[in-house]
């Protein structure tokens, strides 16, 4: 077996801590995708309780109450965060495959 040199040793340390730091990232953007979720789940719930009611028959939606105003800050706000969190999850998946790839070809 060949003996690894300093600079493989150093260059092997290096893609193992950005290939962590990408890893922390997935993590990471998980949470923005939970978070995201939880925020669209309850913009949806408030769409049926900002409802307009007569008699039992549908209207429309009520634009001035509270519910319509949770509603649209859960599914805009809860939408964003899901964006966000899908976008930097995949970027870093694709960044610590290449990472993770680069130490294959090390050994």
């Amino acid at each position: 077996m060949e003996e690894r040199t300093d600079e493989q040793r150093k260059e092997s340390q290096r893609l193992h801590q950005e290939s962590q730091h990408q890893y922390d990232n997935q993590q990471n953007a998980l949470c923005f995708v939970v978070i995201g979720s939880i925020l669209v789940v309850i913009g949806v719930i408030f769409i049926f309780l900002a409802n307009k009611r007569e008699n039992n028959v549908m209207i429309g939606i009520q634009t001035n109450t509270m519910a319509f105003y949770v509603m649209v800050i859960g599914l805009g706000l809860g939408g964003i965060l899901l964006l966000f969190g899908l976008m930097k999850f995949i970027v870093s998946s694709v960044k610590r495959k290449k990472i993770i790839h680069a130490i294959n070809e090390l050994k």
